[in-house]
């Protein structure tokens, strides 16, 4: 009983160390997780969007009254005036940092993307070439036996030492070519170590490729409208643009501050326009490129799907031709070395079919990107129903209050509101949610007003909900 105890005790240490030889067995999702919480990137990112916050405080801060030495000591009207009433131009800079802070959002969720795409392709890259090293083995043993077929004819004087040679050569540059690709996985395992910020001496075994059911659109035109609509490349290119015409307004209203106008105006109020004719600018090359990225990936699907259908075709013709090759040496019609030609073949068939397999999952992934489609960052299925948002309007005489009202799901989701109003020229945008997004208006006169609110969701969509105003 004491020795099958003991037993128990050894095998389970010597699995111990197996899996510490082995190191951690990874699944990409694990994977993935970790990287968007330790990768050095994502953490500058977010101290940029944790600075971007901090600057609402301190342009907040410049906004609210303040109390100074000359408030104190020479209570003249203009000192008065600028403790208690913001300049305009303050007004509009502190909501430029408003809208910096939602640009370095999206800008944060575009850098995950790219991370995640990047490690994902990466770990298919690893798991394919890790299924043509097993290929490549079971080959080094075929031309191994073809070595030693050839060898042992020369030997009986039955063979040729050129055959023998080139069996020989055949068979070291083969394992030339494992050496090689081992040298890549491990170059791209070192990659995913920098990426999980593990050192360099640490085993990582990465557990089987799982299934990828993500259907994609099916027309180039959909996938397209899809890419445009949740692109937070563009989302971020909004908010940017928002900020640069509030630093604008910012500009062409600095003439009432109370340093009066300076002979520099004019020029730097061009050059305030200057940039955010470059933000608009901006976002047509990034609405052509994304266009282009889309129509390209689809048409390299279609090419590598006709490419496997071929392939299919040559594998069933090298399968059909080995048969017939073990068929004709069991009967003595031909040698080892054609026999071994003919597996070989079939091996190099399945090794290609790997690889255009690879590039395929590695273009639906890129697709996967362009999307914007992955459900640890945005949630693409929240609910976008009547009944899941709603208008609030508060009235007192003619004094207007608009807020939304929606479901604490929704709600942690939206972004910012923009109110459109029937008679007001501007538009006016709330991204304060803890106001449920209040926008005031005043009116002059009674009658009824369209209102028209368009949600943006951190996800890159929107809903439109209307009501009306009566007075």
């Amino acid at each position: 009983m004491g020795f099958i105890r003991l037993t128990r005790l050894v095998s389970t240490l010597a699995l111990v160390l197996c899996m510490n030889a082995f190191g951690e067995v990874l699944t990409l999702e694990k994977m993935r997780s970790e990287v968007l919480s330790n990768n050095i990137d994502i953490k500058l990112q977010y101290e940029k969007y944790y600075q971007s916050q901090k600057n609402v405080s301190v342009k907040f801060g410049e906004f609210l009254p303040n109390l100074n030495f000359h408030v104190l000591y020479a209570p003249t009207t203009a000192a008065i005036l600028q403790s208690i009433v913001p300049t305009p131009s303050d007004w509009f800079v502190y909501q430029a940092s408003k809208d910096l802070k939602v640009a370095e959002k999206y800008t944060s969720q575009s850098l995950r993307l790219n991370i995640l795409e990047g490690l994902t392709n990466t770990y298919i890259n690893i798991k394919t070439q890790q299924e043509i090293l097993v290929s490549l083995e079971n080959q080094t043993e075929i031309l191994s036996e073809t070595y030693e077929a050839a060898s042992s004819s020369e030997d009986m004087g039955f063979g040729s030492p050129v055959t023998t040679f080139e069996a020989k050569r055949a068979l070291l540059k083969h394992e030339q070519q494992i050496f090689v690709l081992k040298a890549l996985i491990a170059a791209q395992k070192e990659a995913l170590l920098l990426a999980l910020s593990r050192v360099p001496s640490a085993e990582l075994e990465l557990a089987q490729l799982p299934e990828d059911n993500f259907e994609i659109p099916g027309t180039t035109e959909e996938a397209t409208e899809i890419a445009l609509e949740r692109s937070t490349e563009l989302m971020s290119n909004t908010y940017l643009k928002q900020a640069s015409l509030h630093m604008v307004q910012s500009q062409r209203y600095s003439f009432l501050s109370f340093n009066g106008i300076g002979f520099d105006y004019p020029a730097l109020l061009s050059i305030e326009n200057s940039k955010s004719e470059v933000v608009s600018l901006q976002r047509e090359q990034l609405e052509i490129k994304i266009m282009n990225q889309v129509y390209a990936a689809y048409e390299e699907l279609d090419l590598i799907e006709q490419r496997i259908e071929l392939q299919e075709q040559q594998s069933d013709i090298s399968e059909q031709i080995l048969y017939s090759s073990t068929q004709m040496f069991e009967g003595g019609q031909i040698t080892k070395e054609k026999l071994s030609k003919a597996q070989v073949e079939v091996l190099s068939e399945e090794r290609t079919m790997l690889t255009l397999k690879m590039e395929k999952r590695v273009v639906i992934n890129n697709i996967k990107r362009l999307l914007s489609a992955d459900a640890t960052l945005l949630d693409n299925n929240t609910p976008q129903t009547s009944s899941s948002v709603e208008i609030v309007v508060n009235v007192s005489n003619k004094n207007v209050q608009l807020s939304v009202r929606s479901s604490s799901e929704l709600n942690n989701s939206i972004v910012s509101v923009n109110y459109e109003v029937e008679s007001f020229k501007r538009s006016s945008r709330s991204t304060d949610a803890s106001s449920d997004f209040l926008s005031i208006y005043k009116f002059r006169r009674n009658g009824v007003y369209n209102v028209t609110a368009t949600i943006t969701l951190s996800s890159g969509q929107s809903i439109v909900e209307t009501t009306q105003i009566k007075l």
